[in-house]
């Protein structure tokens, strides 16, 4: 169907036929509609091929620059995990710094506790208190600008974590200060004792987005960390401030497709990593491709390319498509004109049968006149004379006359059904031309 009305609509463009208006045969319109199912078939065979292996050089190229960027972007990403890995391992030694099995007893004082507080506010400005807490939940000391002295952890997750694994990173979340924050907790056992003990310390959440700034990337591109159910933990470019939701972050630590961002802010390439020991996961998002310049170029330069070729091929199938029309048309007509001189010849064989058969059957009655009339002449020659013998003498004459030249028709004809080879030999000019007039004079 699809062909079927490409070729009337290419009807409409080519020239009407050379020879003129359609004969009462339609001869001149199937002809037109042979060169035109040729043109369609030869662009099919030549442009088909064409754009295959222009589509395959399409993905191969894409997924060869998507490939680049990926690797790109996981060794940016990779890069942006050692650097947050860093600092969390330092937060994790500064605080088993502190928790040393033999200062148990040392930290209970609050002054101590105070003076740490201070040595660590030193290096990281984010710190905002520290606490020890013993195996029930307790919380037997306090520094920072809180009263939690007293205050019991032990129905929180994150106290039975601690417990189990000793040591904790907790998510951003509010709590009792209603300020974004998280908790590092590490927990140690008592000198010969089974019990164990916890030291808490609480740190702004702008100490993450703080340091997550310093990470080398490009203004277009976001970098974030995310929990693993999707809660931002630092501010994002694209989904907004902390402790809002991302709805394309996934907990995984591999690369992602191209996704679609809501909000119009168009595709983009997302990479993730999980950072150890902690619930959270570094998002690398970069919305426009390293290669976009070549990328955009190659497909000018493809699509380029498949027009020049397709024109090419359509300038290549029409020539070739009226020059085989066009012999093919003259081959067909030097074959009728073969089939109508071989018909002629034909017909002139069946006259020249017909006038032997003519010229046989008029000689036997022809031979008998000839017979008898010269019986007639014997006998009138024994026979007396008498008043009408001269007139019979000049009548026999006569028929002897027409039978002679009867004799030489018929003689012609038998000449001219006679089959000759044609040789070549040397004639008597004035002889060929009397016997010519001799036998069409009557004709005159």
């Amino acid at each position: 169907m699809c062909m079927n009305m490409f070729n009337r609509w290419l009807a409409k463009f080519l020239p009407a036929d050379e020879y003129g208006i359609d004969d009462a045969s339609g001869i001149n319109k199937r002809y037109r509609r042979f060169r035109i199912s040729l043109l369609t078939t030869l662009l099919t065979i030549s442009i088909v091929p064409a754009f295959i292996t222009s589509a395959i050089g399409y993905f191969q190229y894409r997924d060869l620059l998507q490939t680049t960027e990926k690797e790109q972007l996981l060794w940016n990403l990779e890069g942006a995990q050692k650097t947050m890995q860093a600092l969390i391992n330092e937060l994790h030694s500064s605080i088993d710094f502190i928790v040393r099995e033999d200062r148990y007893e040392e930290m209970l004082n609050p002054e101590t506790l105070d003076d740490m507080l201070v040595r660590l506010k030193a290096k990281y400005s984010g710190f905002v208190d520290l606490g020890v807490i013993d195996s029930r939940g307790i919380q037997l000391t306090y520094s920072g600008p809180y009263k939690l002295t007293g205050y019991n952890y032990r129905v929180q997750e994150w106290f039975d974590q601690v417990l189990a694994h000793g040591f904790y990173v907790s998510n951003v979340f509010l709590g009792y200060r209603n300020i974004p924050h998280f908790v590092i907790a590490v927990s140690k056992k008592l000198p010969d004792s089974d019990d164990t003990w916890v030291l808490r310390a609480t740190i702004n959440a702008d100490t993450l987005q703080e340091f997550i700034s310093t990470i080398n990337t490009k203004a277009s591109d976001d970098i974030f960390i995310v929990s693993r159910s999707g809660k931002l933990q630092t501010s994002s470019r694209y989904f907004g401030n902390a402790m809002e939701y991302c709805p394309v972050c996934e907990p995984s630590s591999h690369i992602h497709e191209i996704i679609k961002l809501q909000r119009g802010m168009g595709d983009v390439l997302q990479v993730s990593a999980e950072l150890e020991n902690t619930p959270w996961m570094l998002v690398l998002m970069k919305e426009k491709y390293i290669h976009q310049a070549a990328w955009s170029s190659f497909r000018k330069r493809l699509v380029l390319i498949f027009l020049g070729c397709s024109v090419t091929c359509l300038v290549i199938s029409y020539s070739l498509s009226t020059m085989l029309t066009s012999r093919i048309r003259e081959t067909d007509e030097k074959r009728q004109s073969l089939l109508t001189d071989a018909e002629h010849s034909n017909k002139l064989a069946s006259i020249g049968r017909l006038a032997a058969g003519v010229a046989h059957e008029i000689n036997n009655p022809l031979a008998i006149i000839d017979q008898k009339n010269g019986l007639m002449q014997d006998l009138l020659g024994l026979t007396e004379d008498f008043k009408y013998k001269e007139k019979f003498y000049a009548s026999i004459a006569g028929i002897q006359n027409s039978v002679s030249r009867c004799k030489v028709i018929t003689h012609r004809l038998l000449g001219f059904a006679r089959r000759m080879d044609v040789i070549l030999e040397k004639i008597k000019l004035n002889e060929l031309i009397q016997e010519v007039l001799n036998f069409l004079e009557k004709e005159a």
